[in-house]
């Protein structure tokens, strides 16, 4: 949060805020901080739509922030041998690639060079994708009804917020 409200002072490009936003409140709190639009990765990857197991889908519902496996890796920073090592090969792949590889450094794989099919069913590789939006997965929704409650306890908010009428 604190990143988001200081670029938005800082810096003259659309920000998109992203890592544990997944309800109404955090969607308004990101735009509050001077975000223009916000990333729900965790979020849209618990719709009816998404193309991943109904079984991991169930996990992510069962899932909770205070995981010590969820935790490390979205909290801790990478190992500084494994970032060392994708920054230098920044000019020698291809940029997909790249920021694969550079996505899993910073979610703490130990085989980020290999970077293995991402839709496999291997529960822990697919968690290393979730973040703190896993909070506010508590249902499987079509991706309508996740925006649309999205939008509606957004407007809710706004219309209890009496400061605001005045």
């Amino acid at each position: 949060m604190t990143t988001i409200a200081w670029a938005s002072r800082h810096i003259n490009v659309p920000i998109i805020a992203a890592g544990g936003i997944g309800d109404a409140r955090t969607f308004l709190g990101s735009l509050a901080l001077g975000a223009e639009g916000v990333m729900m990765g965790t979020a849209f990857m618990a719709t009816r739509e998404c193309p991943i197991s109904d079984r991991f889908k169930e996990k992510m519902v069962n899932a909770f922030p205070d995981n010590p496996h969820l935790r490390n890796r979205v909290l801790a920073p990478p190992n500084p041998g494994a970032y060392e090592a994708v920054m230098k090969k920044r000019d020698e792949m291809p940029l997909p690639n790249w920021l694969t590889a550079l996505e899993r450094v910073m979610l703490k794989h130990d085989d980020w060079e290999i970077a293995p099919e991402m839709w496999n069913e291997d529960y822990d590789r697919l968690s290393s994708m979730m973040s703190f939006g896993v909070t506010y997965v508590d249902k499987i929704p079509t991706v309508k009804e996740f925006v649309d409650n999205i939008i509606e306890g957004a407007d809710n908010i706004i219309n209890g917020w009496e400061f605001l009428k005045r």
